[in-house]
C-alpha cells in the first residue's frame, strides 16, 4: 500500500432455510451480488439476523433535514420555509462531476487498470436522477456542499458480465448546529458494476428512493417519510434510476482490475478511514484554491453475507440470548418488524447487523457453528468511508488528536473491530470475524487486511524517536495458534504500511508490533587548530569550525 503524502479508508454462513436466488437480468447464472435475503416477515414469532454489505439506504440520494423542537422537515435550502434557523441540520450531499478546475466537493475522474498495468479512463454518462425532488442548495458557511445524485460511467476496458456500466456514489453525510456541537462530516464512496433493469413501480408519486414531508403525522409532530431503493424476491437493486419502474442491478467486478476514483473536497478528512477494498494506493495533495485532491486506487474484495432465522421457540438458547441483548441496547442495527414492543416469543423481527463492533463479532461466533460455518453469499465490493465519531470514542488519543487522516484500515471480513486498532501498550490489535468457508461449503474463505498508519502517529503511541521503525504482523486464531498468512511491512513517505492476506477464519486477531533499534551514545574528538573537544551523543557532530579527528 502506498501513500504519497502524510494524510492519508461482510463473512459467510450457510443459510438454514430454503433460499431461491433469481436469475439476473439476461437469465445467466445468478451472481452472489443478487443474493436475496429470504425475509419471513409474516411468520409468527420469526426472528432473523442478516449480515450483508450494502450501500446505506440514505446515502443513495441527497437530502437535507431541519430539526426543530422534535419536528423534522425536508428542505430545499437552509432558508426555505420551516428550515431557517433550525436547531440542527442533517444531510447527505452526493458529489456531482467537477465542471471546472476551481470546483470542490466533486468527482474529477474514474479509471480502471488491468492486471498488465494499463490504465484506462472512464467516461461519465449521466446522473441517475438528475432532477431528484430532494436536491438542495449549498451553504458555504455551514460547509454544506452542492449536490447531485449518483453518477453512471462507462469503463469499456473493464467490462463485467453484463456490460461496461458502473455506478459511482461519492458524497458527504453530516450534521450542523449553530452552537458548534455535533458538527460532523463523513466522506463516503461506493463503486458498483451495474446494468439497468425494469421493475414494478412502487409508488407513482415517488417511483424512486426519496423523502417527503408527512403533512398529517399521527402524533402531531411534523416528520418526514423516506423510501428505499427497490428490491424484491426477484431482484436486488443497487440504485434507482430516474425513469419510473427502472433500477440498477448490482453485479460482480471482473477479475484482475483495480479502480481509481479521484475527487476534490473543500476540507481534508480527519481521523480514520475504513475500506472494503485491498491494497489501496492513496494520494492527497493541496489544491491552489483551497481544499485537497484525493485519489484512491484499489482492487475490490469479496465480503461474505450471513443469514440465520427461525421461530422463537426453535432458536437455540445462545441465539435467544443474542436477541435479548439486542432488546437491551446492544447495537444490532436498525431492528425492524411487527409487534416490536411485545415479548420476544410474539415478535416478528429482523436485525440487519452492522459490520463493526463487539455485538457484530459476537453474533458471528454464535451463529457460524449453527450454519455449517459457511457463507450464504460472497458478493464483491469497492468502497471506503471516514469513521464516525461514535466509532472513535475509545480510541487512543494519538489516533484522534490533531488534523488530518491518521490511518487507514481495510478488510474483507464480515465483521471487524470498531474504529482503529486498539493499542495495549505493546501491540496494535484488530479483531475480525467471518465464517470459515465460502458458499460452496468446501473452499476456505481467505482474509485480507491492510493497515496504513502515519509514522508520527506510530511514534506518538510508542514514544519513539525519529529513528526508523520496524514492525511485525501476526494473525492469531481464536484458539491462540498462529495462522499462516502472507504479510508485508514497509515505511515510506511518512507512512507505515502493513498487510496480511490468505489467513483463515472464524475469529482471528491481527496484531502489529512496532519496534525501534536500540540506540547507543558514542563519543568523537573534534579539533580546531590546537584546540580539541569531545562530543557525545547518538549521532554526534562537530561544532562549526571543528573537524572530526
Amino acid at each position: 500500500m502506498k501513500l504519497t503524502r502524510p494524510i492519508a479508508l461482510l463473512g459467510s454462513l450457510l443459510v438454514a432455510v430454503s433460499i431461491v436466488i433469481p436469475l439476473t437480468a439476461n437469465g445467466a447464472t445468478t451472481e452472489d451480488e443478487q443474493f436475496v435475503i429470504p425475509i419471513n416477515s409474516t411468520t409468527p414469532s420469526y426472528h432473523e439476523i442478516v449480515y450483508q454489505e450494502t450501500i446505506p439506504e440514505l446515502d443513495v440520494f441527497p437530502h437535507l433535514f431541519a430539526l426543530n423542537n422534535g419536528a423534522r422537515y425536508i428542505c430545499t435550502s437552509t432558508t426555505s420555509a420551516n428550515c431557517a434557523n433550525a436547531d440542527e441540520y442533517d444531510y447527505t450531499s452526493i458529489f456531482p462531476i467537477c465542471a471546472n478546475s476551481s470546483d470542490n466537493d466533486c468527482i474529477e475522474s474514474l479509471s480502471s487498470t488491468s492486471a498488465s498495468g494499463v490504465e484506462s479512463p472512464g467516461s461519465f454518462q449521466q446522473y441517475t436522477i438528475p432532477n431528484h425532488i430532494n436536491l438542495f442548495s449549498p451553504n458555504t458557511s455551514m460547509n454544506l456542499p452542492h449536490t447531485q445524485t449518483p453518477s453512471l460511467w462507462s469503463l469499456p476496458d473493464a467490462a463485467h458480465q453484463f456490460g461496461t456500466q458502473y455506478a459511482l456514489d461519492v458524497g458527504i453525510e453530516g450534521s450542523y448546529r449553530a452552537d458548534g456541537r455535533n458538527n460532523t462530516q463523513q466522506l463516503f464512496a461506493y463503486l458498483v458494476p451495474v446494468s439497468q433493469q425494469d421493475v414494478p413501480v412502487q409508488d407513482p408519486q415517488r417511483p424512486y428512493a426519496a423523502c417527503i414531508q408527512n403533512p398529517n403525522p399521527p402524533n402531531g409532530i411534523v416528520n418526514t417519510s423516506c423510501t428505499s431503493v427497490y428490491s424484491s424476491d426477484k431482484v436486488v437493486c443497487a440504485l434507482d434510476m430516474g425513469t419510473a419502474g427502472s433500477c440498477l442491478l448490482r453485479h460482480a467486478f471482473p477479475a484482475g482490475f483495480t479502480y481509481k476514483v479521484k475527487i476534490r473536497v473543500s476540507h481534508e478528512p480527519t481521523a480514520w478511514i475504513h475500506g472494503r477494498m485491498t491494497d489501496p494506493n492513496i494520494a492527497i495533495s493541496p489544491l491552489s484554491g483551497g481544499g485537497v485532491s484525493i485519489s484512491v486506487s484499489a482492487a475490490p474484495v469479496q465480503i461474505p453475507s450471513i443469514y440465520q432465522g427461525g421461530t422463537w421457540s426453535s432458536l437455540p438458547t445462545s441465539v435467544q440470548n443474542f436477541w435479548l441483548a439486542c432488546r437491551n441496547g446492544a447495537d444490532c442495527g436498525a431492528v425492524t418488524g411487527l409487534n416490536y414492543t411485545d415479548p420476544e416469543d410474539q415478535r416478528i423481527t429482523e436485525a440487519p447487523m452492522p459490520g463493526y463492533g463487539s455485538q457484530a463479532l459476537n453474533g458471528i461466533r454464535i451463529i457460524a457453528p449453527l450454519l455449517g460455518d459457511k457463507a450464504a453469499a460472497a458478493p464483491s465490493a469497492w468502497s471506503f468511508h471516514t469513521l464516525p465519531s461514535n466509532q472513535l470514542t475509545s480510541a487512543n488519543s494519538c489516533f484522534t488528536n490533531g488534523p488530518g487522516v491518521k490511518g487507514i484500515v481495510t478488510t474483507n471480513s464480515t465483521a471487524y473491530s470498531e474504529g482503529p486498532p486498539s493499542f495495549d501498550g505493546t501491540k496494535l490489535n484488530y479483531q475480525v470475524a467471518s465464517p470459515h468457508f465460502n458458499p460452496d461449503g468446501t473452499t476456505p474463505f481467505k482474509g485480507t487486511y491492510n493497515l496504513v498508519i502515519r509514522s508520527d502517529v506510530a511514534r506518538c503511541l510508542y514514544g519513539f524517536s525519529n529513528a526508523p521503525i520496524s514492525a511485525s504482523i501476526s494473525v492469531v486464531s481464536a484458539d491462540g495458534s498462529n495462522d499462516v498468512a502472507t504479510t508485508a511491512v514497509g515505511e515510506k513517505n511518512g507512512w507505515l504500511s502493513l498487510s496480511a492476506a490468505n489467513f483463515e477464519f472464524s475469529s482471528p486477531t491481527i496484531s502489529v508490533k512496532l519496534s525501534q533499534a536500540a540506540t547507543k551514545k558514542t563519543t568523537i574528538v573534534c579539533v580546531k587548530g590546537k584546540l580539541s573537544k569531545s562530543v557525545s551523543g547518538i549521532n554526534p557532530a562537530c561544532p562549526s569550525g571543528y573537524k572530526k579527528k
